[in-house]
């Protein structure tokens, strides 16, 4: 049995075919990812990202820094200290003491050059199983 893999390819540059642009994908009440990551908190963080990368990088899944994605934050009035919030690794789950820490697949990927991009993984989670959250 093939085991399947996950891509820590980052988007840069052209979009590979089948990868929706960030307009594309369908969010909750404006600023979350419907499903595809298993926690609300991190489906917030990763709809903010796609809001960012509509509103700040002209629909393009371009690389960015913190600095960038702090400042949208910032002008949008969301706690920037949540930023990233359970997409650079393990996170805690406060909410149950039974599941403590969790990781996560890769999501982001970070440059010698302080810059930061999404990978293939994190569009095809906010896309949904068989694309059903982007806009056709």
């Amino acid at each position: 049995m093939q085991s399947e893999t996950i891509s820590p390819r980052p988007l840069i540059g052209l979009i590979p075919i089948g990868i929706p642009r960030p307009s594309h994908i369908l969010l909750r009440d404006g600023d979350s990812v419907i499903g595809g990551f298993g926690k609300h908190e991190i489906e917030l963080t990763a709809g903010r990202i796609v809001r960012f990368m509509v509103e700040v990088k002209n629909d393009f899944w371009a690389k960015f820094t913190l600095l960038e994605l702090n400042d949208f934050y910032k002008r949008k009035g969301w706690n920037p200290s949540e930023i990233l919030d359970g997409l650079t690794g393990a996170w805690v789950d406060m909410a149950s003491i039974f599941t403590g820490a969790n990781e996560t697949d890769i999501f982001l990927v970070s440059f010698l050059d302080g810059k930061f991009a999404i990978t293939e993984e994190f569009v095809r989670r906010c896309a949904g199983e068989n694309g059903k959250n982007v806009r056709r």
